[in-house]
């Protein structure tokens, strides 16, 4: 105890803001074991990178496995999303359009897959979740 204080603990002599985000849904959980399964390929970014941009194509689906991530429709953020949440999929399913945009808020690490490889089954639920939330306090999850 003597020598495990102030600027030698894990917090330094500072306080920080405490980071929590929704915890992931059934279906997220489901459809990670999916992704994890198929060899993903792992993307690590910074703070302040944006991995999603709203209206953009694309089709590849993220599941998040370290890291905080702002979702904004519009340039208002609406949702925080962590570790568990998949990210992607509505493009997946609607055209192939971005319907969020995505930037980490903290350092990330992403499994990425392509749509192509995931049952349009799973990526529905977890759109359809995505769309409840968007309803209700704490917005939803883009993609």
């Amino acid at each position: 105890m003597d020598h495990s204080f102030g600027d030698r603990t894990p917090w330094g002599d500072q306080d920080s803001t405490a980071l929590t985000v929704a915890a992931e849904s059934g279906a997220e959980r489901r459809l990670s074991g999916v992704i994890m399964g198929g060899r993903p390929e792992i993307v690590r970014l910074g703070e302040g990178v944006e991995l999603l941009r709203q209206g953009e194509e694309g089709t590849d689906v993220f599941l998040v496995l370290d890291g905080v991530l702002d979702v904004s429709v519009d340039g208002d953020v609406v949702a925080e999303v962590g570790p568990g949440a998949v990210l992607g999929e509505r493009a997946a399913l609607e055209h192939g359009r971005r319907s969020a945009t995505v930037t980490t808020r903290t350092a990330a690490r992403l499994a990425r897959v392509p749509a192509s490889s995931l049952e349009p089954g799973g990526l529905g639920e977890v759109a359809q979740e995505h769309r409840r939330e968007e309803q209700g306090p704490g917005g939803g999850n883009g993609g």
